[in-house]
């Protein structure tokens, strides 16, 4: 079996059983059929299938590349029920182009399901796990990546360039807070009251809206570095933990053998803006890897 799906796809039968879609393969049979015997063969395929939770899976599938489901209902449910099957197909929804977040939406309403599993037992946890990692390549297939890894470190720049303006100063009752990137990768909340450092954020402003907004966006950072290691360990082996340590390093100009200076740190600040590119250089840099290694 595996050598005949091979003619015909990349995906591997294996793939295809826990949930993985082939929108070309499938293109080019439903413009081969054309519209109106395709639904013959979508109502009668129960008749030839190993059993009708098949069927009705592919069905699911088939109704979502074509646009037939709403993305946001299914969301709901997915979100309501954490049913594994739509999470999968949630994917394969047509994006338009003129809704550009959208993608990035999804990928991050995967990572978000994958992150709400450890609350469940180790058993739950794989198999959720193993769920989002077919929705991922199937996200990949609708945005025409070739691999999860190459979008993963597209949508990953991407998000960068959202935080970028949250590393600028903003100021809230006479206090300066900003996202601030520290020369090993980590995010923290930096507060700064008449020039001064602060070591806390003031009490009358713990509940502040932006505060907050704040304090979750480096929460999110945090697991950002998180996948984009695991990511590049995927892509790169085993040394990928020593490269990206030594390419955060480089391009924050800081050297583990060397302590940071007061001018390193005053450098390292001086631009909100110049850290927001550092951040995204440090994830680009890995796709110039990823693509030497497809040619």
């Amino acid at each position: 079996k595996e050598t005949e799906a091979a003619i015909y796809s990349p995906i591997t039968p294996q793939q295809f059983n826990d949930g993985a879609f082939d929108k070309d393969w499938f293109f080019e049979a439903y413009n081969q059929l054309g519209e109106k015997r395709f639904q013959i063969l979508y109502k009668s395929a129960k008749y030839i299938t190993a059993g009708s939770n098949q069927h009705r899976r592919s069905q699911l599938y088939t109704d979502a590349v074509l646009g037939k489901l709403d993305a946001a209902e299914l969301k709901k449910e997915i979100e309501a029920k954490r049913n594994q099957e739509k999470l999968r197909c949630y994917p394969l929804i047509p994006i338009s182009k003129r809704n550009k977040n959208e993608a990035l939406r999804r990928y991050e309403f995967i990572q978000k399901f994958q992150k709400e599993s450890r609350q469940f037992g180790a058993q739950r946890r794989e198999s959720e796990k193993k769920a989002c990692h077919t929705a991922m390549e199937n996200l990949a297939i609708t945005m025409g990546f070739s691999d999860v890894n190459r979008m993963t470190w597209y949508f990953e720049s991407e998000k960068m360039e959202e935080i970028r303006p949250f590393t600028e100063p903003q100021e809230l009752d006479g206090v300066k807070v900003w996202l601030e990137i520290g020369a090993d990768g980590d995010a923290e909340l930096a507060v700064e009251k008449s020039g001064k450092r602060q070591k806390s954020i003031p009490k009358g402003l713990k509940k502040d809206e932006t505060i907050l907004s704040l304090k979750a966006m480096a929460k999110d950072l945090k697991e950002q570095k998180r996948r984009a290691k695991e990511s590049l360990e995927r892509a790169l082996g085993h040394d990928a933990v020593t490269y990206w340590n030594k390419l955060v390093e480089d391009i924050n100009g800081v050297s583990k053998q060397t302590p940071p200076t007061i001018g390193d740190k005053l450098l390292s600040n001086m631009k909100a803006a110049a850290v927001g590119a550092n951040l995204r250089a440090i994830i680009q840099q890995p796709t110039a890897y990823l693509r030497a290694a497809a040619l």
